[in-house]
This record gives C-alpha cells, sequence and structure tokens, in this order.
C-alpha cells in the first residue's frame, strides 16, 4: 500500500524534472481512513514563468490546504475538466469566478483553488459552493511562500480550518519537498479589514459630457416703435469635472447583505455653449419673430446628497452594483451672449439633481480608486427672470 499511495508523489517530481505541465500535486496522509473524511481539494496554478516553479507554487498551497484539514484530490484531470466545463480560455484555464465555479461542479471536489497572475504579482481565487473569495498578493514573481501560504490559509472557508503546525515554505529546489521557512509571513487583511480599507471616507472626482436647456424668461425687444418681451428657449452642450468626497460603508459580505447607503459632497465646474431663439421684433402679421444668437453659461455647482447602493458581492472582495443618488445641488452661474459680448452672474439656490452610478469595487492589497460610470440628472428652478431654469444631462465617469 505504501508504494501505490506514494505513486502520485513520484509521478509530480517526474513531470518537474521532464518539464510537463503537471496541474495537481497532492502527497497523501497516512491513515488513509482518516483522509477519505476530508473535503476534496484542487489547485491551479500557472502563475509562474516555468512549469517547475508553477509546480512549486502549487506544492505550497498544497501543504496549507493539508494544515487547514483538506485532502488533496490527486487523481483529476483539470485540464479535461474543464474543456468539458467551457473553463478553457485560449488554452489556459479561466480566473473568472462564475466558470471556475463551473470547473469545480465538474471536478466534484469541495474546493478549487486558482493562483493565476497578475500586472502586481498574484491573485488567489478560493471556490466553494457558497461562493469565490479572492485575494491579491503584490509583488511579481517576488512574492514568497509564505505570503502565498497565509493567503491561502485566510481564503479558505472557516468550517474547515483545523488546529495544526503552522505550514513552512517548499523548497525551490525539490518539487513536494518542504524545508524550513526564512521569513515569516505577514497576517494578512481579513475580508472586513480589507473593506474597511476600501471604504470609508474616500475622494471622488471624474468628468462628464453634458447636453444642457435653458429658458430666458421675459427677454425685452422693441421693434416698429412697440416694445414687447417673450421668452428665448437655448439648447447645447458641453463638458464638466467634479471633485469632492464619498463615504462608503460597504458591509462585510459575510453578513449576507449587499446594499449600503453612502453619502456624498462636492463640487463642480460646468461650461455649455447653447444655441438660443430670442425675440427680434414683430413681423408684418403682428407675430414676434426669433433669431439665433449664442450663449455661454459656466457654472461652478455644489452637491450635498446619499447614494442607496444595490448590488451583491461576487466574490468576498468585489461588489457590483448600483448607486442611485439624490441630492441638493445649487449653483454659481456666469452667463454671455456672445452675439452682444454681455454676460450676467447669478447665484441660483434652488437645484436638485439625480444620479445613477454603474460600480464595481474591490478590496484587498493594493486597492485604489476605480472608474464608474455615472449618469446625472441635473436641475435649476427659474426663481425670476435674472435666474432662469436650466436642466443639464451629463454621463461620463467617476473615480472613488
Amino acid at each position: 500500500m505504501r508504494v501505490v499511495r506514494a505513486i502520485p508523489i513520484l509521478s509530480l517530481a517526474l513531470a518537474g524534472a521532464l518539464g510537463a505541465a503537471p496541474v495537481l500535486a497532492a502527497e497523501p496522509s497516512a491513515d488513509a481512513d482518516a483522509e477519505s473524511e476530508k473535503p476534496k481539494l484542487v489547485v491551479v496554478a500557472d502563475a509562474r514563468d516555468t512549469t517547475t516553479e508553477n509546480a512549486h507554487l502549487r506544492a505550497v498551497v498544497y501543504e496549507a490546504a493539508r494544515s487547514a484539514g483538506y485532502e488533496a484530490a490527486g487523481t483529476l484531470d483539470v485540464e479535461e475538466a474543464a474543456g468539458r466545463a467551457n473553463a478553457m480560455k485560449a488554452g489556459v484555464i479561466t480566473s473568472e469566478p462564475r466558470e471556475l465555479e463551473e470547473l469545480r461542479r465538474a471536478l466534484g471536489v469541495a474546493v478549487l483553488v486558482r493562483v493565476s497572475k497578475t500586472d502586481a504579482g498574484l491573485r488567489l481565487a478560493v471556490v466553494e459552493k457558497r461562493g469565490t473569495r479572492q485575494k491579491d498578493l503584490s509583488g511579481g514573481n517576488a512574492v514568497d511562500d509564505d505570503a502565498v501560504s497565509a493567503a491561502a490559509l485566510d481564503l479558505l472557508p472557516a468550517v474547515y480550518h483545523r488546529e495544526g503546525p503552522k505550514p513552512v515554505a517548499a523548497n525551490p529546489a525539490v518539487v513536494g519537498r518542504i524545508g524550513p521557512s526564512t521569513t515569516p509571513a505577514e497576517a494578512p487583511l481579513s475580508t472586513r479589514e480589507a473593506w474597511e480599507a476600501r471604504g470609508g471616507l474616500r475622494p471622488q472626482y471624474g468628468a462628464l459630457l453634458l447636453a444642457s436647456g435653458t429658458v430666458l424668461r421675459h427677454v425685452p425687444f422693441s421693434s416698429r416703435g412697440r416694445a414687447g418681451e417673450a421668452d428665448a428657449q437655448g439648447v447645447g452642450g458641453g463638458v464638466g469635472v467634479r471633485v469632492g468626497f464619498v463615504y462608503l460603508p460597504v458591509p462585510d459580505p459575510k453578513l449576507g447583505v449587499g446594499s449600503f447607503v453612502a453619502v456624498r459632497f462636492g463640487l463642480g465646474l460646468d461650461t455649455n455653449v447653447l444655441y438660443a431663439r430670442f425675440p427680434r421684433g414683430y413681423d408684418s402679421g403682428g407675430a414676434v419673430s426669433y433669431t439665433s444668437r449664442a450663449l455661454w453659461v459656466s457654472g461652478a455647482p455644489g452637491y450635498l446628497g446619499f447614494a442607496i447602493a444595490s448590488g451583491k458581492f461576487l466574490s468576498d472582495t468585489i461588489w457590483h452594483g448600483v448607486l442611485i443618488g439624490f441630492g441638493y445641488a445649487p449653483a454659481a452661474q456666469f452667463q454671455m451672449d456672445l452675439h452682444e459680448t454681455t454676460g450676467k452672474f447669478r447665484v441660483n439656490p434652488a437645484g436638485a439633481e439625480a444620479s445613477v452610478d454603474i460600480t464595481k469595487l474591490e478590496a484587498g492589497e493594493g486597492a485604489s480608486a476605480e472608474p464608474q460610470i455615472r449618469i446625472a440628472v441635473s436641475g435649476l428652478v427659474p426663481l425670476d427672470d435674472d435666474r432662469p431654469g436650466m436642466v443639464t444631462l451629463g454621463i461620463g465617469a467617476i473615480w472613488y
């Protein structure tokens, strides 16, 4: 029986020496009956440059998983299962959480661990029936074994954690053999700590393309010895920038709640060019005739409001949804008639804004502000002839 149980280890070492690309690395324990009661786990790793380094990386994760109470499912053909589950992309096993869940079910294991390469370093994804948890490790190829091992232990479902010796790093000279660790592992952030670092009070900034319309009431004119007044309407567009702060109280994913209420405040700077129909006089029939003139309207809107976040956690470190915002939005404006080169400055306190942000937030090592798509509609109520109404539709990107 000892000879039979040693076959997976010998196969792994031989595959590394011959340059093969083994997908799994497993080492059965001495007690077969006890092992059979443990949840099965598979590791897929291609984050390193060579097959030997990837086999070493899998060995590190497997050793951490064994210390947490898992059994390596070392006889499964992962690539064949990935083909059946449509989890192969350009010859490489996918890193998408939904497709990894399909692969886990196809393999029939309790947990699938995917170690993939990112621009900054490594990404560990632990996939089980309750969802996917991910963690990014920065440092490129210099990410040490202790950090990988600690991240794997942090991500594995708590129900399977058992007391046991601290996992040690694999010896890079011999795949599958465990050697002493020389660098202590840095304690990874918990999920709650990661979201507290990603959320809270954060700066927000961005830019919008604007489409605007306005109505100027009681514009005076004179014609044929008669004085009169009529309304002028204008439409046009421009650009705007936004700066401010947002408070994001993102809940703990373990609570099973994906909604929260955010608070936002800030300032903007908009500039629009509108083409307006101004009254110029009476025609021969006594009706008011109009002419087209260009208006330049530059404004500084303020904003104070809240946003209802509705969405869900795609994994313990990724939240996706929408932020539906409402707020008070007064504005200071300068308007210039480009035909007559005359201008007016005004402040209109009667303003409001509604917006929708299509949002994706990621927590974890190195998490930073990410672009979100914003669609916003703002309006100023016409208070009097000197403070006309204005409606603006904006679409763009906001970082927070």
